[in-house]
């Protein structure tokens, strides 16, 4: 909170353009992030009919470089949007439009990514469900939907143990764990995403609590210096008044 309070405090001192420049900044990144999305459904496309699952292929190691980037990318914009939203000056009638646009914008860049990884959540669930009906051709539809769930492939190793297709099985156990492995790191994005949608605007509020609290105290400050103000001049008209009846009643007794 400290460090936002002094960053909001010294933000684009001197430059009346600065959250202007800021957003425009901002916005390039968006622009780069939208384009790392479009990539990453191709290469998520081809992940899903690729024959090498394993996280050392091609496909794979590309796709983990370009979500990782992408995920650093939303943590550091994130914070730079907040830091905006933070400065007093954002809510000017020249900044507030752009500023608002550039978090809308933001947002709506994390639900496209959510929107992805779910999808390529759901496709990759589908493919565990039909490795395992080739495992277990005579498993139900409970059975299909926990073998999708057990992220430690047991399952799969009991119905490998029990299938005639032993070798088939043991390269399907293998994609499976693959697969796993990816399910695992989506939902770890997914979460982050959730907490960065929200870190946008917690943080703000707590901001404007705190600057709201500066202000009553200011005014309450403010307040107190004037009755203390108003209570020095009547202290000072009370003394004057006293000595001049002090010197009337000198001049009657000098009488």
């Amino acid at each position: 909170m400290s460090q936002l309070s002094q960053g909001a405090g010294s933000f684009g001192q001197g430059d009346p353009n600065a959250i202007l420049n800021e957003c425009r900044d901002i916005n390039n990144g968006i622009d780069k992030i939208e384009q790392n999305l479009r990539q990453m459904a191709m290469l998520q496309q081809r992940s899903l009919s690729d024959a090498d699952t394993s996280s050392g292929s091609h496909t794979n190691r590309e796709l983990d470089s370009l979500s990782t980037d992408t995920m650093a990318q939303y943590r550091s914009l994130t914070e730079r949007v907040r830091m905006v939203k933070s400065n007093k000056d954002s809510q000017s009638a020249k900044n507030n439009p752009q500023v608002t646009k550039t978090d809308r914008r933001l947002k709506s860049a994390i639900n496209a990514y959510q929107t992805n990884e779910s999808e390529f959540r759901k496709k990759t669930q589908d493919q565990v469900a039909r490795q395992y009906r080739i495992v277990n051709p005579e498993a139900s539809e409970g059975e299909i939907r926990e073998a999708v769930q057990d992220s430690s492939g047991q399952v799969f190793q009991q119905a490998m143990m029990q299938s005639n297709r032993r070798g088939q099985a043991q390269s399907v156990l293998t994609a499976v764990q693959d697969r796993h492995a990816q399910l695992q790191k989506i939902e770890q994005q997914l979460i982050e995403l959730a907490q960065l949608f929200q870190d946008m605007d917690t943080l703000v509020v707590q901001q404007e609590e705190m600057i709201t609290q500066i202000e009553q105290k200011a005014e309450e400050t403010v307040e107190n210096f004037d009755k203390g103000n108003a209570e020095v001049v009547v202290a000072i008209d009370t003394a004057r008044s006293t000595r001049k009846k002090k010197w009337i009643c000198l001049a009657i007794i000098g009488k």
